[in-house]
């Protein structure tokens, strides 16, 4: 108590108060535990060093997200604003240093369930959590190269490509395409003897979804499709691993394929049970023709929480018709069914040339599924456009 004069009156408490300030100040030590260092992580990995920008889909527009590797680590991430209106309130909140720094230190893409996302922007979340997975995929060390030099053997399976079976699918060679991660991926199917006899997935101009795309270019992969004749499941398939959601573009565009292809008897004999609706026939073919290339396609776009799934038939080098499909997601099913309006989905009939919303009468009280439909058709139009 030296040096220090205590309250008259209140000489216990003074020096109460004089011992623990006196405590406090004999234990600097806590300071060090400052020093946690998330930003720049000790530990380090195999992923190449750099600055990688990519973006996965929000609500309605794409989520700008930059990432650095250091160390081969993840060391940094940083989500870019939003210019859409209805999206910024949600990107902000994923800009939360709490969430993002969960990311830091990665060596290997992380799932759902080890990250917290942020309340009240799950999807902004997932977006983020997906652009980041890319960014790992694309900068990890490309071992692929071995894997393949081990299996030369399979090879010598040419017989495959020439089935001796035949079925009932139209001869041709056909291109069509579905939705990867972030761009369509394209397949070109040969059909032969009635079967599917060679498919082909193209190389992926899209710098985030070519590792994947290039894994799904395997020879073992693709030759589950050779001699079909009808659709095969996505239970009846095996995905390549790391590369789940390209195998299933790849898968959807063969089906697609192969439904184009087959004989339309099923179609021929329901024909005369509905003699009175072929008035409806400008819908489906219409009198204008286009550059289009004429097939079926099948393309999705984000709507409220789930993807929306939409088929698009052109004919006649234009659109014919849009059909959209169920949603599986119990919030946003009442949305899709809004979307699947006959007049709203005329709309589309006739195009030849992608079109703008101000141009379409969205349906009243589903508004991000009816533009979830837009930028899906206007995704097969820029792919159709020859």
């Amino acid at each position: 108590m030296e040096g220090i004069d205590a309250v008259t009156g209140a000489t216990t408490s003074s020096k109460a108060i004089i011992e623990a300030v006196n405590s406090y100040a004999a234990a600097p030590a806590i300071q060090n535990e400052t020093p946690e260092t998330p930003e720049a992580p000790a530990l380090s990995g195999d992923l190449k060093n750099g600055q990688y920008e990519n973006f996965s889909m929000g609500m309605n527009a794409p989520i700008t997200v930059l990432v650095t590797i250091r160390n081969g680590a993840v060391a940094d991430v940083t989500v870019a604003d939003s210019a859409n209106e209805y999206d910024a309130p949600y990107v902000k909140k994923v800009q939360d240093a709490a969430f993002l720094n969960q990311f830091k230190g990665l060596t290997a893409a992380v799932e759902e369930r080890d990250i917290d996302l942020v309340s009240g922007a799950t999807v902004s979340s997932r977006a983020v959590l997906n652009a980041v997975n890319l960014v790992i995929a694309a900068a990890a060390p490309e071992k692929d190269a071995a894997e393949t030099a081990e299996t030369p053997a399979e090879v010598p399976e040419t017989t495959e490509e020439v089935p001796a079976v035949t079925g009932g699918l139209k001869d041709g060679t056909y291109e069509n395409f579905s939705m990867g991660m972030n761009a369509p991926v394209t397949v070109v199917v040969k059909v032969q003897n009635g079967v599917v006899s060679s498919v082909t997935v193209e190389d992926s101009a899209n710098e985030y979804d070519a590792p994947f795309v290039q894994k799904v270019q395997d020879e073992e992969f693709l030759g589950q499709f050779i001699g079909r004749d009808t659709v095969l499941s996505e239970m009846g398939a095996e995905a390549v691993s790391g590369a789940t959601v390209s195998s299933r573009a790849v898968l959807n565009a063969v089906n697609l394929v192969i439904a184009a292809a087959a004989p339309e008897t099923a179609e021929t004999a329901e024909a005369p049970e509905i003699p009175a609706e072929p008035p409806e026939t400008p819908e489906e073919v219409p009198a204008v023709t286009g550059d289009l290339k004429d097939g079926v396609y099948e393309t999705f776009s984000m709507g409220m929480n789930a993807p929306v799934t939409v088929l698009v038939k052109v004919q006649n080098g234009v659109v014919s018709s849009v059909t959209v499909e169920d949603s599986t997601n119990e919030y946003d099913a009442p949305y899709v069914q809004k979307v699947q309006d006959k007049a709203f989905l005329s709309q589309f009939a006739g195009l030849t040339a992608a079109v703008q919303e101000q141009d379409i009468d969205l349906v009243s009280g589903a508004t991000v599924s009816g533009r979830a439909v837009l930028r899906a058709v206007d995704l097969v139009i820029d792919h159709a456009d020859q």
